[in-house]
């Protein structure tokens, strides 16, 4: 297991609370792919709900994932499997969160989507200052703090 997945792993077990759970993945799926319905981005490069990039998905597989039957490699149709790619967002998510947290970042759900948008080292450049960011990823975490209201509010029948 690579450092950063045992840094994970420790994380996960410590009982580190992650703000990663049902409403952000479907905020995440909403904003990334219109709720499922454009599965190919980024001129091709991202692929299915969660609109993933080979680069990600290969470092989940290879480093976050513990279940062998989970370890996929990318291809259209796996990054189209709903059930399969939900679990790498999720996983994927997590992660960011516990590298912020390692960086002495305060954790916010929009600045976790931001790397997951944006890029992990693009955001840690910055030490989380979404203010540094491009007007483009601010505009994105905005739609994505809207649309993970949205969900919340549904699931508590608001």
């Amino acid at each position: 297991m690579s450092l950063s997945g045992l840094l994970f792993s420790l994380l996960r077990s410590a009982g580190a609370v992650s703000q990663v759970d049902g409403a952000f993945l479907d905020a995440v799926r909403e904003v990334e792919s219109a709720g499922g319905k454009r599965l190919v981005g980024d001129n091709g490069k991202a692929l299915g709900p969660y609109q993933f990039h080979f680069e990600s998905w290969d470092y989940t597989k290879r480093h976050l994932v513990s279940e062998q039957s989970l370890k996929v490699s990318y291809s259209k149709e796996a990054a189209f499997k709903e059930s399969l790619s939900r679990e790498y967002a999720s996983l994927y998510c997590q992660f960011i969160e516990n590298c912020l947290e390692a960086h002495k970042i305060k954790s916010s759900p929009a600045l976790v989507y931001a790397c997951y948008n944006y890029g992990l080292r693009k955001v840690l450049r910055v030490k989380g200052n979404a203010l540094l960011l491009p007007v483009e990823v601010r505009r994105n975490m905005a739609r994505f703090n809207a649309c993970l209201l949205a969900k919340q509010s549904s699931r508590f029948g608001s």
